[in-house]
């Protein structure tokens, strides 16, 4: 059996690998959905999607207690306590799956209408996909313990492969609906077959590969079922921080500016989420590592485990904020139609923030697995403070003086508002509070995690951008092939200043022997 540097290795190669196919699909599909549903319509589909969004806070931190049980029993041959927990979670997922039906059909019926949408019959159209895609949140819940957990039995590759498998079909259903005039609902209805075409197959899998798995209401316990919630509590909390920060801007938008204004913010932050899973590739594997670590060496070896860590996506994380700070623009220009044009301010400004808030995410991953996480969420809890009351301000004041109560020159449009108030307290925060609370945790000076986070970090904007503004220079065009140059030539600076100053002698061998191997096949 691999050891936890093979698997987190493994891990993040198949993590990325799907992440990387999902954008892919994304950079193709956006821009026909936004230019057949038009801006308003497409708001709609956002919106409909940041409200069901809410409804995994019902999940109430299990899924991240299956991560940490499934594992432990599997790697125990305890095939009693695996079953318990399988059975047990699906008991409870079961009643949730009950409450997450009846809240969309309330929110649908009696909450969607406060948003401003002023077609009567895309009202009504969003309200039915509303519905539908709670339907889809209610399905995953009941079918997640069996059909969607392997991931936490170390089987990311099979997992990611059926999202793959999922994605592809499920677009290539769109492109077709929507050519042929279907609307929202077609959509919402295709992503409930294809979620449940992706859970059974999850199912057999599971099944395949353990044929010890049993399901049955004998496996359903309460002391297993008390043993997942006692875990659950602050994941639970996390959980909701983390929702309302990643979900709130549309909703914000929605209701102090207009549906029309989330459409346009939303590809913008929909990329830079993108962002933050490629770096939450490295994050999330790390968890079991450091746990395992911590349980078999020294608090020093999980010291040096998270500095490395954070060295090697410190780089990366600016390297990637810096390339779309001098490319957003010319990027947005190619990819969406003229009236999404400002989704790029989104990037740009979200990405200033991402210099110093995207590495914390390793910092995220050792404190689940030193099980320090109440810190964690203490620091969210400040961020959404923070962002939802300066967005509030921002966004009336920008009401205010569309509406002549207060004449500003040159004020600044609602998606730069509500960006701004995203990513001042996420920057804020990154430099202060996380490194105290990091160091705590750590037991480390607060002083060499900002030098850890800085230094790698200013290496790479000092490589990337210079680089930027060269390549700008010599290939100034606005087209795929000179922007796919400027990003080629980009990427080759950065990752060899990264081999030659960032990285580590014994990575560097790795690599090279990776390398060897990958040729050779």
């Amino acid at each position: 059996m691999p050891g936890p540097t093979g698997r987190l290795l493994t891990n993040v190669f198949s993590s990325w690998a799907g992440f990387a196919i999902r954008i892919l699909i994304a950079f193709f599909f956006v821009p026909y959905i936004t230019s057949v549903l038009g801006d308003a319509r497409y708001g709609v589909w956002i919106l409909v999607f940041q409200i069901v969004n809410y409804f995994f806070l019902f999940d109430v931190g299990l899924e991240r207690a299956l991560s940490r049980f499934l594992p432990r029993y599997l790697g125990l041959d305890d095939h009693d306590s695996f079953n318990k927990v399988l059975n047990s979670a699906t008991a409870i997922y079961g009643a949730i799956a009950l409450v997450t039906l009846i809240a969309a059909a309330v929110v649908a019926q009696f909450i969607f209408p406060v948003f401003s949408v002023s077609d009567p019959s895309l009202l009504s159209e969003g309200q039915t996909a509303l519905f539908l895609i709670g339907v889809f949140v209610a399905m995953r819940f009941v079918f997640f313990p069996f059909g969607g957990s392997l991931g936490a039995i170390h089987r990311f590759d099979i997992a990611k492969s059926l999202e793959v498998a999922e994605e592809i079909g499920k677009t290539l259903v769109y492109v077709v609906l929507l050519s042929q005039g279907y609307g929202l609902i077609a959509l919402a209805v295709t992503m409930v077959a294809f979620s449940l075409a992706r859970n059974v197959a999850g199912m057999l899998w599971l099944k395949k590969l353990h044929p010890e798995v049993r399901i049955g209401a004998r496996f359903v316990n309460r002391s297993t079922i008390r043993m997942l919630f006692k875990y659950s509590r602050i994941s639970f909390g996390v959980a909701i921080a983390w929702m309302i920060l990643f979900n709130s801007d549309s909703i914000l938008l929605g209701l102090l500016a207009s549906t029309a204004t989330v459409g346009i913010y939303a590809p913008g932050a929909q990329l830079m989420l993108y962002v933050r899973h490629l770096i939450n590739a490295v994050g999330g594997p790390l968890t079991p590592v450091i746990a395992h670590v911590e349980a078999t060496d020294s608090i020093e070896k999980v010291q040096s485990v998270y500095l490395k860590s954070l060295t090697y996506v410190a780089y990366l994380g600016v390297f990637l904020c810096v390339g779309i700070i001098a490319y957003s623009n010319r990027f947005v220009t190619l990819w969406l139609a003229p009236e999404f044009h400002d989704a790029y301010l989104v990037m740009f400004i979200l990405a200033i923030s991402g210099c110093v808030f995207l590495p914390q995410i390793v910092g995220n991953a050792v404190l689940f697995g030193i099980e320090k996480h109440g810190y964690l969420l203490w620091i969210l809890v400040l961020e959404i403070v923070m962002k939802v009351g300066l967005a509030v301000v921002l966004l009336l004041g920008a009401r205010y003086v569309e509406s002549g109560i207060v004449t500003v020159e040159g004020a600044s449009p609602p998606i730069v508002l509500m960006a701004s108030a995203s990513a001042f307290p996420q920057a804020f925060l990154s430099l202060t509070l996380y490194p105290i609370l990091m160091a705590r945790a750590l037991k480390l000076r607060i002083r060499t995690i900002w030098h850890t986070t800085l230094v790698p970090g200013g290496l790479a904007a000092a490589v990337t951008g210079p680089t930027a503004h060269v390549c700008l220079r010599i290939w100034p065009e606005t087209n795929w092939w000179a922007l796919a140059a400027n990003i080629v030539v980009c990427s080759l600076a950065a990752f060899t200043a990264f081999y030659l100053l960032v990285l580590e002698p014994e990575d560097r061998w790795r690599l090279r022997a990776w390398l060897t191997v990958w040729k050779k096949a």
